[in-house]
């Protein structure tokens, strides 16, 4: 993963989106210390608001639904408008997020979760409205729904190992698992909560979840799918870890802006049209980025398997295809 931004001084963007975050779960607060880049100075220069735009060649964004999102971009535009029960900070700590107690039993089946009392979903038709609060229910609705449905692309944060999740008043919920779940951290680190009011009835995969509503720290401020390539998040005004951790959003709105190609997002970064530029291919990142002087290059050569796909073929589909048997490719591969 590489990248390059506009900056006077670093700074750390952490996009949901090179999302295994997003999956790992969006994370709350986006920016670190330090002063915004070119083009968020000049919003404040001119007294309107502070905007982070990001680059995205491959902008494909088909569906809001997470549930069966497939593309980066899709994530990107949706999960910073999720929140989940815990969190990783800037310093990869996991800290809470709608949680802000939780323990476990010794053999690590059963787990229980203090939620904050002042978490609101935020629709973006009046994002300041605060009837919908955040409550253990929507926690438990969402796990069991998500649970129940196979086809659901985030199914696979709770695979039947949920063996029973109870309420213990509003904001007090216990879960316990059927069996030892190795990946019961990555799944309240990374599965979003759903307002149940707004999915309760609907189908998971046909939903169109337009507007995304969440709680998390920016709401989806873009009319429907972004068909002139851009998509526009705007801070949550009342998004609860400001007040219950010290958070703060330095920026009023995210925007993801879509690009030619890697030429176009070079030229867009150097013009300031830009703040982040993704995927940053060889040629620029190694010839180019070093004769800028106020663009600062980030890349990381650790990556992660996102996904991995084996084909296992019976003996009589080799048959038809004409494909050699399992025992002789193995005896031919020796």
């Amino acid at each position: 993963m590489t990248e390059v931004r506009m900056s006077t001084t670093r700074i750390t963007a952490i996009v949901a989106v090179l999302l295994a975050v997003m999956m790992i779960g969006v994370p709350t607060s986006l920016l670190g210390s330090g002063k915004l880049s070119a083009v968020s100075q000049a919003a404040a220069a001119e007294d309107r608001d502070w905007e982070f735009v990001v680059g995205v060649i491959d902008m494909t964004i088909s569906t809001l639904n997470p549930n069966k999102y497939t593309m980066s971009a899709e994530g990107m535009a949706i999960f910073p408008c999720y929140s989940t029960l815990i969190q990783y900070d800037e310093n990869d700590e996991i800290i809470g997020d709608l949680a802000y107690k939780w323990s476990s039993s010794p053999d690590l089946l059963t787990w229980n979760f203090l939620l904050v009392e002042n978490a609101y979903f935020c629709d973006p038709a009046d994002p300041t409205d605060k009837s919908h609060p955040v409550t253990a229910a929507d926690v438990i609705w969402t796990f069991l729904a998500l649970q129940n449905d196979e086809g659901s692309r985030l199914h696979t944060y709770w695979p039947d190992v949920i063996e029973s999740i109870t309420q213990n008043g509003d904001y007090n919920l216990t879960l316990t698992l059927s069996q030892p779940f190795v990946a019961a951290m990555d799944s309240f680190l990374g599965c979003p909560i759903l307002p149940q009011y707004y999915w309760e009835g609907e189908n998971f995969l046909t939903f169109k979840n337009s507007p995304p509503i969440g709680s998390g720290p920016f709401y989806y401020a873009t009319d429907g799918l972004p068909t002139s390539g851009l998509v526009e998040l705007r801070k949550n005004p009342i998004w609860y870890a400001t007040d219950n951790m010290g958070m703060d959003m330095r920026v009023d709105v995210w925007m993801l802006k879509k690009e030619l190609d890697e030429n176009t997002a070079w030229l867009d970064l150097q013009a300031h049209e830009v703040d982040v530029m993704l995927s940053v291919p060889p040629s620029i990142y190694k010839s180019k980025l070093p004769l800028e002087t106020n663009i600062i290059g980030f890349n990381k050569n650790a990556g992660f398997v996102y996904e991995f796909n084996l084909n296992q073929m019976t003996d009589d589909l080799r048959a038809d295809l004409a494909v050699p048997s399992r025992a002789a490719a193995t005896t031919s591969s020796c």
